[in-house]
């Protein structure tokens, strides 16, 4: 099923919430793959290259990576090269260089800025079987890692983006 995505600034109550830890008995529950499904489909209808579970209004730590920076990164050592769904994930930097880009969001819609993010990230989650994750990611990738866990602590690119423009 297709979700709505909430947006700036008229759904900023649930966007600027930080996100809950989900348990095994989230991910174990017979509707959790249906929510993976629908996170992936409602990321792909908008054309978005990463969506997170707060933006379809579920206060969950997971997000979803597509493919379009999964391929990306061919040195991350992710088993896929495809659509990527991490649970509780997290990333510390592994370089002090940050690379300055243009990002938008499909939560503000229309918007776009120049946000500094690390190029070179450690992830680790777990996968949507529950199973530990851990990997590295730079480049583009980073960027969507990064981009997407900003939205499980109710940050929005537009907090940390300068030189903000409409297109």
């Amino acid at each position: 099923m297709i979700r709505t995505i909430k947006t700036h600034p008229q759904n900023d109550r649930d966007l600027r919430q930080p996100s809950v830890l989900l348990t095994a008995a989230d991910w174990e529950s017979p509707s959790f793959p249906d929510l993976v499904v629908d996170l992936v489909a409602t990321m792909k209808t908008a054309e978005g290259v990463g969506l997170a579970a707060p933006q379809i209004g579920l206060n969950l730590r997971l997000i979803a990576i597509g493919e379009e920076a999964t391929k990306t990164d061919l040195n991350s050592g992710l088993a896929t090269s495809g659509d990527l769904v991490i649970i509780n994930p997290s990333w510390e930097k592994l370089s002090r260089k940050k690379i300055k880009d243009l990002e938008g969001c499909l939560s503000v819609p229309g918007l776009y800025g120049e946000v500094k993010r690390y190029q070179k990230i450690a992830v680790r989650g777990r996968d949507i079987q529950g199973r530990e994750l851990e990997f590295v990611a730079q480049d583009f990738l980073a960027r969507v890692i990064q981009h997407e866990c900003d939205h499980l602590d109710g940050v929005l690119f537009i907090d940390k983006a300068k030189n903000i423009f409409n297109r």
